[in-house]
C-alpha cells in the first residue's frame, strides 16, 4: 500500500510540492488508494414500513408523500454526517441509499477506502430497518454510482494541472465545463460529463476550504453503465482491483499527459536577472552537494533562495526543466 492518497493515509510526508509528472506516476501506480467520495445502492424491498408522513416528495423537499406519488426520501443523520434513503413503487417496492461514506466515519471528511465504505453500507442499512424490510441476497443491491477519489498536497503548480485535465478526454466528443474565478480568471474546476455514463472532475480542493495547502483532487464519478462493464454489479461484486479498473478508464489520458507533457519554466527564469542568478548559483551549489563538496550559504543568499523556491516550486534544479 503507497502513502500517497494523503486525505486516505498521507501521501507527501515531506510537504513537499508535487509536479504535474509526479501526480501522473502515482495515480498509475496498481497500489494507489482510491478514496470513496459518494456510493449509491439500489435494492428490492419486501414491505414498505413507514407511512406517507415520514416520506418527502422527490418533488417537494417538505411535507408528506402526496396519495398519487410513486416516489419519496428522506435524510437520516448517522455518525459525522448522514444518508439519503428513498423509495419507489412505480416499477414494484424498489429502496436506495445514497451516502458520502468517507463524512460519516470522519468528522473532517477525510477519505476512506472501498472495503471500509461497504462497511459503512450495512451500518446504514441497519438504519433503516422502521422505513421498509429488504431482500437479504447481496447479488440484488445494484451499484448505481461510485465517486472513486485521490487528493494530492501540496502540488507545485495548480493551474497545470488544471490545463492538463483540460486537454484530456475521457470521453469521445465531450467538451469539458471549465469554472474559473470570477477576477482573476485562474481555474478552479473541470468537469468532463455524460448523462449516462460517468463524470470526471478535477478541482482545487484548497479554495473549496479555504487551505492553505494547495490540494489537487481527482475524482471519477462512475455509473451504472461503467461499473456493470468493469463486473460492478452489486454489492458482492465489489473489489478494488474492479474499482481500479473503473477508475483507470475514465483517468488515464489525464495520466498519459502527465507523464508525457514536458514542461519548463527556465525560458521564464532566465528572463528575470535575479531569477537567473539565483538559478546559477543554485544549480552550482547542487553540483557541488552531488560530488560531496556541500557548502553553507550565506544568510543573504537562503534569503534568495526561498525566495526562488516559493516563485518556482522543485526540489531539485532538473524539476524545473519538466
Amino acid at each position: 500500500m503507497t502513502p500517497y492518497n494523503k486525505y486516505t493515509l498521507n501521501n507527501n510526508p515531506e510537504d513537499t510540492p508535487l509536479t504535474h509528472v509526479e501526480v501522473g506516476e502515482m495515480l498509475s501506480d496498481p497500489l494507489l488508494v482510491l478514496g470513496v467520495d459518494k456510493l449509491k445502492v439500489c435494492f428490492p424491498l419486501t414491505r414498505i414500513l413507514a407511512g406517507s408522513e415520514d416520506w418527502a416528495s422527490c418533488k417537494e423537499e417538505r411535507g408528506g408523500l402526496r396519495p398519487n406519488a410513486v416516489v419519496g426520501q428522506q435524510w437520516v443523520p448517522l455518525g459525522h454526517h448522514g444518508f439519503s434513503t428513498g423509495i419507489s413503487t412505480k416499477n414494484g417496492q424498489l429502496g436506495w441509499v445514497e451516502f458520502n461514506p468517507s463524512k460519516i466515519v470522519n468528522e473532517d471528511a477525510k477519505l476512506i477506502g472501498l472495503t471500509r465504505s461497504v462497511e459503512v453500507f450495512v451500518d446504514v442499512l441497519e438504519q433503516t430497518r422502521d422505513l421498509y424490510e429488504i431482500h437479504a441476497d447481496l447479488t440484488e443491491f445494484a451499484i448505481h454510482r461510485l465517486d472513486l477519489t485521490v487528493d494530492f498536497a501540496p502540488v507545485a503548480d495548480m493551474q497545470y494541472l488544471l490545463d492538463l485535465a483540460t486537454k484530456a478526454s475521457p470521453f469521445r466528443a465531450v467538451a469539458p465545463a471549465i469554472r474559473q474565478h470570477p477576477r482573476t480568471g485562474e481555474k478552479q474546476s473541470v468537469t468532463h460529463a455524460t448523462k449516462s455514463t460517468s463524470c470526471v472532475i478535477c478541482y482545487d480542493k484548497s479554495k473549496k476550504e479555504n487551505n492553505n495547502s494547495k490540494t489537487f483532487r481527482f475524482e471519477v464519478q462512475a455509473k451504472r453503465d461503467d461499473l456493470r462493464e468493469m463486473g460492478l454489479n452489486c454489492i458482492a461484486d465489489t473489489s478494488e482491483e474492479k474499482a481500479r479498473n473503473v477508475f483507470n478508464k475514465r483517468a488515464q489520458p489525464f495520466i498519459d499527459l502527465c507523464v508525457s507533457t514536458p514542461k519548463t519554466w527556465i525560458d521564464e527564469i532566465v528572463a528575470s536577472k535575479e531569477d537567473k542568478n539565483v538559478l546559477v548559483y543554485s544549480a552550482g551549489y547542487e553540483f557541488l552537494e552531488e560530488k560531496g563538496r556541500k557548502l553553507a550559504m550565506t544568510p543573504h543568499q537562503w534569503r534568495k533562495y526561498r525566495r526562488f523556491q516559493t516563485k518556482w516550486p522543485h526540489k531539485r534544479i532538473q524539476d524545473l526543466f519538466g
